[in-house]
């Protein structure tokens, strides 16, 4: 009955051991390295991308779109989150910081899914980085500050785990002592350890225990907050595609007259050749040579008619947030001129389009992209339409309306330009915000630009302009070939 007091502590120390092992295994397992089974070639995609970014930022932007649609294809979200990185850095070395900060926020989506607070802080840095280039100092700021606290969670988190593991690994030196002079001491030193093992167990228990309280409370925290960043996202998603709805369904309203001329004219060719064929009946000289390229053609404007509305509606529908696809962007082009034409002609509009035919294919969305085409085509209208009803308008002037596209390296460049009214200076930083409109009440909703500024940074693409008020405005948008 003498040893009783001494095996209570040995297997409470067992224990704390057991524990221990068991909790830096599992932290090991859930590593990064653990859970890297993705192709290896991304990761020499990623680490020759970081390696040029200094030299050749653009070299470092193609890395990584490679190694985003490698991650996209064998499914790993951190791979995924480490070329969405890259791409940020890349833009951050070559002085694009809207398109940088864009691209760490998706960054920082995938690594809130993986829990990966280090490079959630990594990536709020290089968000901070955009906006100092941005000089956007406040909010550069508050981006470190919320780095910070990352960092100093993630600090807290590992510094519990080392105090841990030395505590472990002192009583175990502690027993090994104890245990070389156990012969000579052996009553004595077994009544002092367990005296000292049970006061130091209760006092390791008693601050476990707040340590966990705290670690609780810190991890409830964190995932009301991450829920509310999600809840706040599908918020924003569902907003913007009810505004994107909205704005649609403005140009479609502005286009009808298009449309039904666009309706009208096969609808003329079917009631002619019904009368043709009538006529040929009543004088009963309906041949079947004649008949037949009759009906053929009757056939053809019902297909064509058929086309426009489909088209119609596809265009009309409301679209997922992401429908990405080979999309050739001539055709969208041809699209949005097709549903305009008519409306420019009314309008005294000379459209002149010159379209590269060798510039390939892009990933994107087509109807959205359509809708870019259109609101911008729209605004090009208003602009010329506006000058002409100025007393400042040369009394020869012409409205003209000028859309290209050209291929440039691995972009797609796209131009609409307008010899209107222009940008005044003071406003021109604040069209592409929402609601944000110099139309007369009734005319517009301000959301055009502010759409098709956010169409265009889905697609990793840019869109700029340039504009002097009185003679021209030019909106230029660049797509990669992704």
């Amino acid at each position: 009955m003498h040893h009783l007091p001494l095996r209570r502590p040995i297997v409470l120390i067992a224990t704390l051991m057991l524990w221990a092992a068991a909790h830096a295994q599992a932290t090991q397992d859930n590593s990064p390295q653990a859970n890297n089974q993705t192709p290896q070639s991304i990761d020499v995609l990623l680490h020759d991308g970081y390696q040029a970014i200094d030299d050749s930022p653009y070299t470092a932007l193609r890395h990584g779109q490679h190694a985003l649609n490698m991650a996209r294809q064998t499914q790993s979200l951190q791979h995924e989150a480490d070329a969405l990185k890259l791409m940020a850095d890349s833009y951050l070395a070559m002085h694009q910081p809207d398109s940088a900060i864009g691209l760490f926020q998706r960054a920082i989506n995938c690594y809130n899914l993986l829990n990966a607070p280090l490079h959630i802080a990594h990536s709020l840095m290089g968000i901070a980085n955009g906006h100092l280039q941005l000089q956007t100092a406040d909010q550069a700021l508050q981006t470190l500050e919320q780095a910070q606290r990352l960092i100093d969670f993630e600090k807290l988190q590992r510094e519990y785990s080392t105090d841990k593991l030395e505590k472990c690994t002192t009583r175990q030196a502690e027993r090994i002592l104890h245990a070389r002079y156990h012969i000579f001491i052996m009553m004595f030193a077994l009544v002092a350890l367990s005296i000292a093992t049970i006061v130091i167990l209760r006092r390791k228990n008693k601050k476990i225990k707040q340590l966990e309280a705290k670690n609780a409370k810190a991890t409830a925290y964190t995932q009301q907050i991450e829920k509310q960043i999600v809840d706040e996202i599908k918020k924003r998603e569902q907003q913007q595609q009810q505004l994107a709805q909205k704005s649609k369904l403005e140009s479609l309203g502005n286009m009808a007259a298009s449309i039904a001329h666009e309706i009208n004219q096969p609808l003329g060719g079917i009631s002619m050749g019904i009368d043709n064929i009538m006529i040929k009946l009543q004088e009963q000289n309906c041949a079947p040579d004649f008949l037949k390229p009759k009906v053929d053609s009757l056939f053809q404007n019902i297909d064509r008619i058929k086309n426009i509305i489909d088209h119609v509606r596809n265009f009309s529908r409301v679209q997922k947030p992401i429908s990405l696809e080979q999309t050739n962007v001539n055709n969208v082009v041809r699209n949005a001129l097709s549903m305009l034409t008519v409306q420019f002609e009314k309008h005294g509009v000379e459209l002149v389009a010159e379209l590269d035919e060798t510039i390939g294919i892009i990933t994107a969305d087509k109807y959205k992209l359509e809708q870019v085409m259109i609101n911008l085509l729209s605004n090009a209208k208003h602009a010329v339409d506006e000058k002409a009803k100025s007393p400042m308008a040369p009394t020869n002037y012409r409205k003209k309306i000028e859309i290209k596209t050209e291929n440039k390296n691995i972009d797609v460049i796209i131009t609409v330009r307008d010899n209107g009214v222009g940008i005044p200076n003071k406003i021109r930083d604040k069209i592409f915000d929402p609601f944000f409109t110099t139309k007369d009440e009734g005319e517009g909703t301000g959301l055009g630009l502010s759409i098709s500024y956010n169409f265009i940074k889905d697609i990793l693409g840019n869109i700029k302009v340039d504009s002097r008020e009185g003679e021209y405005t030019v909106f230029e948008i660049t797509i990669p070939k992704i």
